[in-house]
């Protein structure tokens, strides 16, 4: 869908090259360099101005002092994307930058990526805010090239507080403007606070003032009750929803499950540990393994369908997903070819994945996979109904390891437990092919032997 042309309202001493625009979705600029990451200078006016914002999102922040500027735009980011989400932001108004300093993380129809600064600066301007859809082309965040204005964001309280965009300014002849109402203020949040070198967040909006004796406090019209929060369904949260909904909206999945005894498999790990020389596969990469052979017997749990031609699609070769729970939310990285790997490589390649993700160089929720596997154990559970990771056709899981009663030759005894789902989209096979492939991983699982 291509991007919607915003039209803000405009406001006299702004000038037509520092407009904003509406946060929604940003439209591109005329632009005739050929620089990989485009910049344009621009003035900026000698007073800093008070920027209307828009009507559906919150303000653009506005510079933070006079000169010039350089303004980086989108740059064509391959594969025939037109637009990209800003995720968050990596810089904040005032803060140096080099050349190849990461200053923003987006997302698109792909991946998420950062962009790193084409050139060395101050950061200015940042025409956005996360969960704003910018077209290729239209200005991402504006600097001062070096030997321009030094100064700090600007702030609108006492020293040390955190600067704020948003506020409603004392109107003054250099401004000529009218303030700024109806939106919450914009904050960046000290490098200490997130976590990250500079985060632009949104104060929850205060709401009416105390209560008189009397007044009921605002209600929530579904609950009934006073709203705790609100918080944009938008960024990293919003790239999962928007995943998950359509698997559910498009997939009718089914999940069959089985309990499997991992004890002698187990056993057989610790047995390993005792040799410094010998590799010690995680269960993730067990998981995987036993996966990669199941799927040698039942190709048709690895592709997807093609519901324009509908067609059910076999990919020869096994892309495999590795679900990660990472600090910016689910993740979904890809082992590619992981069918082509050895046993030690490829409980290597698992680990590797698994600890870059949860480092936060993940990323990887829109890359293409042919099936997905997830341990979920690591959360204290037995089992689940995980959804599948579209648009793939299946998605195999383990809870966690639990020493249960279990019958052995004819004698309860105590044994590791572990509890093995499948879910598969019901229109590529039925449940024989499902069962089928649960069952010889089970097996696999309960033989007791590493690969």
């Amino acid at each position: 869908m291509p991007p919607v042309q915003a039209s803000p309202a405009p406001v006299p001493s702004v000038p037509p090259a520092l407009a904003p625009a509406s946060p929604a979705r940003m439209s591109p600029v005329p632009e005739s360099s050929t620089e990989a990451f485009p910049a344009e200078v621009v003035p900026v006016p000698a007073s800093p101005a008070v920027l209307e914002p828009s009507a559906t999102a919150g303000p653009v922040v506005p510079p933070i002092s006079a000169g010039p500027v350089r303004r980086f735009l989108l740059p064509d980011l391959g594969e025939g994307l037109v637009e990209a989400e800003i995720v968050r932001w990596l810089v904040a108004p005032g803060e140096p930058v080099e050349v190849d300093t990461p200053v923003v993380e987006v997302e698109t129809a792909k991946t998420v990526v950062e962009l790193p600064s084409p050139h060395r600066g101050r950061v200015a301007v940042l025409h956005g805010r996360p969960g704003d859809v910018v077209a290729v082309g239209a200005p991402l965040l504006s600097f001062h090239p070096p030997g321009g204005p030094d100064a700090a964001a600007p702030s609108s309280g006492p020293p040390g507080e955190p600067a704020m965009a948003g506020t409603d300014p004392a109107p003054s002849a250099s401004a000529g403007g009218t303030g700024m109402t109806g939106t919450a203020p914009t904050l960046f949040i000290p490098a200490g606070d997130t976590g990250m070198t500079g985060a632009l967040a949104h104060a929850p909006d205060p709401g009416p003032g105390p209560a008189a004796p009397g007044d009921a406090a605002p209600a929530d019209g579904r609950a009934g009750g006073p709203v705790v929060r609100r918080r944009p369904l938008d960024g990293w949260r919003g790239a999962v929803a928007r995943k998950v909904a359509a698997a559910h909206r498009e997939i009718p999945a089914v999940t069959v499950w089985v309990d499997a005894d991992a004890t002698g498999l187990l056993a057989a790990r610790r047995a390993v540990a005792s040799d410094p020389g010998a590799p010690r596969p995680g269960l993730l990469a067990l998981l995987s393994w036993f996966a990669l052979d199941g799927l040698r017997r039942f190709p048709v749990l690895n592709g997807w369908v093609d519901p324009d031609r509908e067609e059910i699609v076999e990919s020869a070769a096994v892309h495999l997903g590795l679900v990660v729970q990472a600090g910016h939310g689910l993740d979904v990285p890809v082992l590619p070819d992981a069918h082509t790997l050895r046993a030690g490589e490829l409980a290597d390649a698992v680990r590797r994945t698994v600890e870059a993700a949860r480092a936060g160089r993940g990323g990887h929720l829109r890359e293409p996979g042919t099936f997905t596997v997830n341990n979920f154990g690591g959360f204290g559970v037995d089992g689940s109904t995980p959804i599948v990771n579209h648009p793939e056709v299946a998605m195999l899981a383990m809870g966690r390891v639990l020493e249960r009663p279990w019958v052995v030759d004819g004698a309860v005894r105590p044994r590791a437990i572990v509890q093995l789902s499948l879910t598969f989209d019901h229109r590529v096979c039925d449940g024989d092919v499902a069962g089928g492939f649960l069952r010889h991983v089970a097996d696999l699982v309960e033989s007791g032997d590493l690969p």
